[in-house]
């Protein structure tokens, strides 16, 4: 997988995450976390021990809502104890690049008996892409995001990021929390065009001190009022934002108060 056709799919909108390996090395199958977490922690109906950052063994599964979001595709949340995980669903089963391979994510063996027994179980098909949350004040944040974008290729399927984060909000009525450390792929595709959505009421979020910040855009992109930039992403962009900004030490303060996330809180 060429490079340049990834920033085709990304500048598309179809992908989000953490698949990156396997565009590198044919042995990673990253595009597989959507079926790996299907049919491993929701057929099992657990969370592994320290996966997620689960705190105990075994948490249970509990399908809290599902939905349809285009005719075409489904939605679902599934809660496990502080976790969660949203799935995006084609309406049938569908194993098109689910290949375990040695140096990737094993798949169980018996994949198409647990794919089956899950959708007489919950009439949901087969996953094509994945978001696992934990809950966080009055929402859920974002920890990691999967997408079979092999399969979502092939069927043309497009801006699946956005439409997944901006369908979950309105079904579930509970904002949605950016993750502490967001890939460029994850800034630029997903929340930097849902900042240009309309439709969208996003605010920044500071940890430290509990509110929420108002952000206006200029040129396109999101600053907190006053003009400071909104430093998410990339740990080393972030670094030298500070850096440039510890010329003006108010500046450099406010922005070392702020925090990396973005805050959904609501979707017309």
């Amino acid at each position: 997988m060429l490079i340049k056709k990834y920033n085709e799919f990304i500048s598309e909108e179809i992908i989000n995450m953490p698949s990156w390996p396997s565009l590198n090395n044919s042995d990673k199958n990253g595009y597989v976390l959507p079926m790996l977490l299907w049919v491993s922690d929701v057929f099992e109906d657990s969370f592994k021990d320290g996966d997620y950052d689960s705190e105990v063994l075994v948490t249970g599964v509990k399908l809290v809502k599902k939905w349809n979001l285009d005719g075409v595709l489904s939605g679902s949340y599934f809660k496990f104890e502080k976790n969660g995980i949203i799935f995006i669903h084609l309406n049938d089963k569908n194993l098109e690049y689910c290949d375990s391979k040695p140096s990737g994510y094993q798949l169980p063996k018996d994949i198409e008996s647990r794919v089956n027994i899950l959708f007489d179980k919950y009439h949901l098909g087969s996953p094509i892409f994945s978001i696992v949350v934990k809950d966080f004040e009055d929402g859920v944040k974002v920890v990691t995001t999967g997408s079979n974008w092999h399969l979502i290729k092939k069927l043309g399927i497009k801006r699946l990021g956005i439409k997944t984060y901006k369908s979950f909000v309105k079904e579930l009525n509970i904002p949605l929390y950016s993750d502490d450390t967001q890939t460029p792929e994850s800034k630029e595709a997903i929340w930097k065009k849902l900042l240009q959505d309309k439709s969208c009421e996003i605010v920044g979020w500071s940890q430290n001190q509990k509110v929420e910040l108002p952000i206006e855009m200029i040129e396109g992109n999101p600053y907190y009022k006053g003009g400071i930039p909104i430093y998410f992403g990339d740990k080393e962009i972030n670094r030298q934002t500070l850096d440039l900004a510890s010329e003006n030490e108010i500046k450099y303060l406010k922005m070392k108060s702020m925090t990396k996330n973005l805050k959904l809180k609501s979707v017309k």
